[in-house]
């Protein structure tokens, strides 16, 4: 890793967008891992929660091999 490159977790993460008041959307990944964890969290209010990917990245350390690809929005005011 490169010197000013930070190595970050799914729970450091949504430290990191609370801090900021943003608001975590989902993750982009292949449609297998999508598969995976639907069949893991069916509700579809686990897409948006950093909690169930985390729980799932554990379960499943292969399937986010590289970096972490999400999107976020701003909080409502």
């Amino acid at each position: 890793m490169h010197v000013q490159e930070h190595d970050f977790t799914l729970p450091r993460i949504a430290e990191c967008l609370d801090r900021l008041g943003l608001r975590f959307l989902g993750i982009e990944c292949e449609a297998q891992t999508q598969d995976r964890f639907r069949e893991m969290f069916p509700e579809i209010s686990a897409r948006t929660d950093l909690e169930a990917w985390h729980r799932f990245e554990e379960a499943c350390p292969q399937a986010f091999k590289g970096i972490y690809q999400f999107w976020c929005c701003r909080k409502p005011d």
